[in-house]
């Protein structure tokens, strides 16, 4: 199969032939419409002709199907990394959520370090993803909300990697070294785990979502923010930010 940098250069060489055919064709053989030219003569013509453009129209036609088939490829291929990516977050989303779950039913800590640092790490990829290898036309939207989430997780685990190992870590985790898994643990309204993880997983499904589906995003609203507000108070992850 021909390169596609090589049909191109076919497809010129075919149009100018024909060019150049139907210009030494009429320079040879003078005016077609004289009653002088034999038949068999217009017949050659006609069928030279008839050839070059068979050629080029179909040349033609080879070229730009290629071209359209491509693209197609390429648009599927890209709607499902986006999916990929969509379902990667989702899961490690969820991941985190069930251990918030389990934490709250008096589990050590401890014992669900692992979960919690593959979403983390989870995220990490995706939010370095996003930015190396862009698919999403929002690069810098979405990459702001795994950004969020991984650090907002991040800080949990930098603090349980410097809390002290000789007593259990149970909810509701009340000393000081343990304040940010009190915080994903606890109370949702008003806790960095709301503004910093989960509704920054809301607008990186919006946004995801919208591109799947090709059509505009539509940005759940946080629940403290006022109507057509875009700054957003300290700590709290901020959709609109574009800089």
């Amino acid at each position: 199969m021909l390169s596609k940098h090589l049909r191109p250069v076919l497809l010129a060489l075919a149009i100018a032939a024909a060019v150049a055919g139907a210009a030494l064709l009429y320079a040879g053989w003078g005016d077609w419409s004289s009653t002088s030219v034999p038949p068999i003569r217009l017949l050659f013509i006609e069928s030279a002709l008839q050839v070059l453009i068979v050629t080029v129209i179909g040349t033609l036609s080879t070229y730009l199907a290629d071209v359209l088939q491509k693209h197609r490829e390429k648009e599927n291929g890209e709607r499902e990394l986006r999916m990929l990516s969509l379902r990667r977050a989702s899961e490690a989303y969820a991941a985190a959520k069930k251990v918030r779950r389990q934490l709250r039913t008096g589990v050590d800590a401890k014992n669900l370090f692992d979960p919690l640092n593959d979403a983390q790490l989870e995220f990490e990829s995706l939010k370095r993803e996003v930015k190396t290898a862009p698919i999403f036309a929002d690069t810098v939207g979405i990459a702001a909300a795994f950004k969020s989430m991984e650090e907002y997780l991040h800080g949990i685990i930098k603090s349980c990697e410097t809390a002290p190992r000789n007593m259990a870590w149970c909810y509701p985790f009340t000393i000081p070294e343990l304040a940010d898994l009190a915080d994903f643990s606890g109370k949702y309204e008003g806790s960095g785990f709301e503004a910093r993880f989960a509704y920054a997983f809301d607008v990186v499904l919006a946004l995801m979502q919208s591109e799947i589906l090709s059509r505009p995003a539509v940005i759940p609203a946080h629940r403290t923010q006022k109507p057509g507000e875009r700054v957003c108070e300290e700590g709290w992850f901020n959709p609109f930010a574009r800089s």
